[in-house]
């Protein structure tokens, strides 16, 4: 499709486009135009994306430390432990991947109960 923007294409086929603008993909001088300028686009829309946070921090800042209502600076101080980075409210969290046996898990579990039943301290405890 951009062949046809850049150059003069009409009375081409389809075909005939799409073989013209392989052969021009094919030159390294135009390959690496095409990085260059996907690359700025994407700096442009990290920098943006970085300006943007940035500029909500500053916001929430200035709320937080000159709202005129209690609930204002708290919901303020809220959302910037929200920010990605800030992480304030992020709780360490702990995974575990361990496949339990039902049968082996049945019989520990009644090993365990046989072992309470005839646990001298156990049975004082029920005693009283």
């Amino acid at each position: 499709m951009s062949y046809k923007f850049a150059y003069s294409a009409d009375g081409m086929k389809p075909s005939s486009i799409y073989k013209e603008s392989c052969v021009m993909l094919d030159s390294p001088k135009i390959t690496q135009a095409i990085q260059s300028l996907q690359e700025e686009r994407q700096e442009k829309h990290q920098l943006s994306s970085v300006a943007l946070r940035e500029k909500a921090l500053d916001g929430l800042i200035l709320l937080a430390e000159s709202a005129s209502s209690d609930q204002t600076r708290l919901r303020a101080y809220e959302l910037m432990g929200k920010v990605e980075g800030v992480g304030l409210f992020e709780g360490t969290r702990i995974e575990s991947n361990q496949t339990l046996n039902i049968k082996t898990t049945e019989e520990e579990l009644q090993e365990s109960i046989a072992s309470a039943i005839n646990n001298p301290d156990i049975i004082r405890l029920f005693e009283n």
